[in-house]
């Protein structure tokens, strides 16, 4: 009786350490990397990795094509598309490829956004008729606009696109196209000529004080002069009116600013400084200030850093020929230890423009 009741305890004991197992393997995958070229030579391959927190690889799935700059996560699948098709993963890395009619332009990194849980891509197609044009694909609708998105917004029901169009190779013009998400179609088209001439214009895809697309133009020169000074203005979504932040320039300069480092977590705005600081904005009516956090990227980061802010977590990725990835607690400022991530024969040369951050508390919830 006491050696069947060992047994039985033995047995108990090994269900229980096999669970234990199981769990922690599951828990141990903790990234999702998208590794692709950024010209296409003609039989490319990408590939969609998966790590776990000591940055060793755990699945790869290989993709035909390049020049995939994110990974769209949509009702459980990652979605990969390069304008020529589109990939969808499943969680068991499982792919399915559909070729597109044409080459739909240039899905660039972030011009997606997702609208009553369609996909809504904004792709960058190139010239047309001597034409620049962006094609707006709203679920399996096209709209298509004439110029270059600079920036976009979408507010209320709308979509808010910031565009540059040339009406002569050496003009700048900018308007703002609204699209109707319901309808899928333009509804108005406003020239702004306060802006016509200007260049390096990038801005914040939120909508700033309710209702206020905020854009930066970045000066060429390291100290400005006359009226090429940096500037950071708003563009009134309601009547499209245009106003001078009054803004901290110290901070402000955009030679001092990443321009793609721009995120949200929470309900605030950060960017990264080339000094590698991460720099809180705050917006008050007409006033902006930049405000200095100390927190610094680890040394071994460069000045363009890849940025995932899922489940409120900052977690940033270094893009050089050793890739690391780092996490960062904002609240206590804490930098964590950076992970090196795996090298690998099929991954050597090439880059990561999207990574994501799997979040298995949730998933088991």
């Amino acid at each position: 009786m006491q050696l069947k009741f060992t047994k039985i305890k033995i047995t108990i004991c090994l269900i229980l350490i096999s669970l234990l197992l199981l769990s922690c393997s599951k828990q141990s995958d903790k990234y999702v990397l998208l590794y692709t070229s950024d010209y296409a030579y003609g039989e490319d391959s990408s590939y969609l990795v998966s790590i776990d927190d000591s940055g060793k690889i755990q699945d790869m799935e290989t993709v035909n094509g390049a020049l995939y700059y994110n990974i769209i996560e949509h009702n459980d699948d990652f979605i990969l598309n390069n304008g020529s098709k589109s990939v969808v993963i499943n969680d068991n890395f499982e792919s399915r490829e559909s070729d597109f009619d044409c080459f739909k332009g240039y899905l660039e990194k972030g011009s997606y956004f997702i609208y009553n849980d369609s996909i809504v891509n904004i792709y960058n197609t190139g010239f047309d008729d001597e034409k620049y044009i962006s094609l707006i694909e709203i679920d399996s609708s096209i709209v298509e606009v004439e110029g270059y998105v600079n920036n976009y917004v979408v507010h209320n029901e709308n979509l808010f696109l910031l565009m540059s169009y040339y009406e002569d190779e050496n003009d700048y013009s900018y308007k703002m196209v609204v699209i109707d998400l319901n309808k899928d179609k333009i509804i108005s088209e406003i020239v702004l000529e306060e802006l016509l001439g200007l260049q390096n214009i990038f801005g914040l895809k939120y909508d700033i004080n309710n209702g206020n697309m905020i854009i930066f133009i970045e000066s060429m020169y390291e100290v400005a002069i006359g009226d090429n000074q940096n500037k950071i203005i708003s563009i009134s979504l309601e009547d499209f009116s245009i106003n001078d932040y009054n803004a901290n320039t110290d901070i402000s300069q955009g030679f001092n600013i990443i321009r793609n480092t721009f995120f949200k977590l929470e309900d605030d705005i950060y960017c990264f400084s080339r000094e590698k600081e991460l720099i809180k904005m705050h917006f008050n009516n007409e006033k902006v200030e930049f405000i200095n956090t100390d927190i610094f990227l680890p040394n071994d980061f460069g000045t363009f850093p890849i940025i995932n802010t899922d489940n409120n977590e900052l977690h940033i990725l270094e893009n050089g020929s050793d890739k690391l990835v780092v996490k960062i607690d904002i609240t206590n400022k804490i930098v964590h230890e950076p992970i090196l991530i795996a090298d690998n024969k099929y991954t050597r040369n090439l880059d990561v423009f999207s990574f994501i951050v799997i979040d298995y508390d949730s998933i088991n919830e």
